[in-house]
């Protein structure tokens, strides 16, 4: 029964993966949407780094509390990587979520990061 956890978390880590790349594929090829953009986008760009870094924080301990515990017995190797891989999961479908995002011109977020022109500041 230690395993358990190990082997539901790897599938809610790939049931994330499977639907971070599907929106994915859906904003690249998904035609325009019009309207202008929310206020709060903003915060679409301000948060992931920070919540990935609470993700990386989270993972260390997570790894720490294995290695200093080192109970095998109600807290498998398979639970480990079952948890590392869930973290990393949802960190790529945060990613993905916050990156490619319909814009009003038809370019997804990850497009016009690359090609927006400079704004000049004055």
């Amino acid at each position: 029964m230690a395993n358990v956890i190990g082997i539901v978390l790897i599938a809610y880590g790939s049931w994330l993966l499977s639907g971070a790349f599907a929106h994915r594929r859906r904003c690249l090829l998904a035609p325009a949407r019009e309207g202008e953009e929310s206020s709060l986008a903003i915060l679409g760009e301000v948060m992931p780094p920070l919540v990935m870094l609470g993700l990386g924080i989270g993972a260390l301990e997570v790894i720490l509390a294995y290695v200093v515990v080192g109970d095998s017995e109600h807290f498998s190797l398979l639970d480990l990587i079952g948890v590392l891989y869930a973290i990393g999961a949802y960190g790529l479908w945060l990613n993905f979520k916050t990156r490619y995002r319909q814009r009003p011109d038809g370019a997804s977020a990850g497009d016009a990061a690359h090609a927006s022109p400079k704004r000049r500041h004055g």
